[in-house]
């Protein structure tokens, strides 16, 4: 599998996460039209450890994670559920395996969208950098 798959299994099959938003889990862009919460992943980069003659199979991989919702309380409740299950883990990632994760940066954003409305859409975002061993 590849990091990307693997971090989508991470998500789609982590119960404190699914609980809060279902299936609203996506890669890189949300969709029109989206319920909310809604949680949008995406990888930044994925610099490979290597030693002199070959590949030392790491990954030092950064995440970041994106809840959008009418309601900031649901945005912090999603990032809670992705910081409790993904912070200092060790073990499975899909078919990868983390060798350690940790938070490094958040931010907190709202905007009105265009669809005539007056309603606000927070999104609370979260950085984490996770070595995996593939």
């Amino acid at each position: 599998m590849s990091i990307e798959s693997d971090c989508y299994s991470f998500l789609s099959e982590t119960t404190a996460i699914t609980d809060l938003v279902g299936t609203r889990i996506y890669p890189v862009t949300l969709p029109d039209d989206v319920a909310y919460p809604a949680l949008v992943w995406t990888l930044i980069s994925a610099p490979r450890d290597a030693f002199l003659s070959s590949d030392a199979g790491v990954v030092r991989c950064r995440f970041q994670f994106d809840v959008f919702s009418t309601s900031l309380i649901e945005c912090a409740a999603v990032q809670q559920a992705i910081f409790s299950s993904l912070q200092r883990k060790f073990g499975t990632f899909g078919t990868s395996t983390i060798m350690g994760a940790r938070q490094d940066a958040e931010h907190i954003d709202a905007y009105s969208p265009q669809d005539g409305t007056n309603k606000m859409i927070f999104v609370k975002s979260a950085d984490y950098i996770v070595r995996l061993r593939q």
